[in-house]
């Protein structure tokens, strides 16, 4: 998915940065009576922006979470912020009027997080039914039947938790709105998971089937067995042939395959830009296939959906140029839209060409066809993989994490 073709960046920022940035005004009185030293800060406004040094014009480092406690580190007064600014990073200042001092030790985790464990993804996420979705403020204007807003037919909203209010179940968002459950209906997410490779031969030897069904073949193609594989079973490749003018894969002791139903990976020589231990990302439009690499060497690949006809995934060298754990996407700006969608808070989001980013995708399966808005689509533990793997390093307790000298963006070429 792609959320608007040039301008999704203004969407995400400015949820990440809006009114919190607005910490400005007279000079810093430094607190009277504290006796305890400052061990942590509490975040108590949500999306606080971090800023490499502390000036309220230096650019952005990233974002923190509120009720986070991160770690104190100093300091220090500078325009923009009417209170002192707070060294909580090595690159990264915090404007005193967003977090709350204190003497406990500091204490936050990753986002986004799993909820439990078998979970792939950190929230549940819910779309509106054919009527739309009725969005309720809070829990007296349910009783009222005073709704705030419609979720449009097909847009997608992450929640929470079930709560049951006057004999009826509702689904709580993130912000706390409540919408009737009859009214969402429930994504089902993809478990598919890529490979990892522990030698760089292995990638040679992967391969997906992309078929819904596929029969193996007996011996060198000529007659099919009973062992029936289905759409992303991954397969092992110890030999290629060509019999009867169709080229075949053995796929095991006995068994073939058609080359034709088989997505195999493809050894990708190392950009220029790129050191020789330099992490990095391959997309291959052709194979729709995703794979990481250290240096020359890969290290893990899978199968993912790119832009499709209209809205093709563009082809070159990036580096990612921010690090979102969640992303509101949707298609507004674009006039000639068959429909538009919108989906709240898409996890695990690597932007590397303006409003292009490789994400998660739980809305569909067909993880290996082009079927996205021109974003990479990955399955959601494809996306975790991609989203830790890559940088700028995201520190715990942040939700947003910008590129510096010593973190720069990981290269993404993606090429035919």
């Amino acid at each position: 998915m792609r959320p608007r073709e040039t301008s999704c960046a203004v969407i995400l920022l400015a949820a990440v940065f809006a009114p919190a940035a607005l910490a400005t005004g007279g000079s810093w009185v430094p607190p009277v009576g504290r006796t305890e030293p400052i061990r942590s800060l509490l975040v108590v406004s949500p999306g606080a922006p971090v800023r490499l040094s502390p000036h309220g014009a230096s650019p952005r480092r990233g974002a923190l979470a509120r009720g986070e406690r991160v770690p104190y580190m100093g300091e220090a007064t500078g325009p923009g912020c009417a209170s002192a600014w707070y060294r909580i990073d090595a690159e990264g200042y915090v404007c005193g009027a967003l977090v709350e001092p204190s003497s406990e030790a500091p204490r936050s985790g990753p986002h986004p997080s799993l909820p439990a464990a078998g979970e792939v993804l950190p929230f549940g996420y819910g779309y509106a039914g054919m009527d739309g979705a009725r969005i309720y403020r809070r829990a007296e204007d349910v009783e009222a039947d005073l709704w705030e807003s419609e979720l449009d037919t097909g847009f997608g909203v992450a929640v929470r938790r079930l709560v049951h209010l006057h004999g009826s179940r509702f689904w709580e968002t993130l912000s706390g709105r409540l919408i009737p459950a009859r009214e969402l209906r429930l994504a089902r997410p993809s478990t598919f998971a890529g490979a990892q490779l522990e030698s760089p031969g292995d990638i040679e030897r992967a391969g997906w089937v992309i078929e819904r069904e596929a029969r193996s073949l007996g011996a060198e193609g000529r007659a099919e067995t009973r062992t029936l594989h289905v759409r992303h079973d991954r397969v092992e490749i110890f030999e290629t042939a060509r019999r009867g003018g169709r080229s075949l894969l053995r796929v095991a002791h006995d068994g073939w395959l058609d080359a034709r139903v088989v997505r195999r990976p493809r050894l990708a020589t190392r950009p220029e830009s790129v050191g020789a231990a330099e992490r990095w990302i391959d997309v291959d439009l052709e194979r729709q296939i995703v794979t990481a690499y250290e240096g020359d060497r890969p290290v893990y690949v899978t199968l993912a959906s790119t832009g499709r006809a209209g809205t093709p995934t563009p082809t070159g060298i990036f580096r990612v140029w921010v690090k979102l754990a969640t992303s509101t996407m949707d298609n507004f700006e674009e006039e000639e839209a068959d429909r538009f969608y919108s989906l709240d808070d898409v996890p695990w989001v690597l932007y590397f060409d303006r409003g292009v980013a490789l994400h998660a995708a739980f809305w569909h399966d067909r993880y290996g066809e082009r079927r996205s808005h021109g974003c990479v689509n990955l399955s959601p533990i494809d996306a975790r993989f991609f989203y830790e793997f890559a940088s700028p390093v995201m520190p715990s307790g942040w939700t947003a994490s910008f590129p510096t000298d010593r973190s720069p963006g990981t290269v993404v070429r993606v090429r035919r």
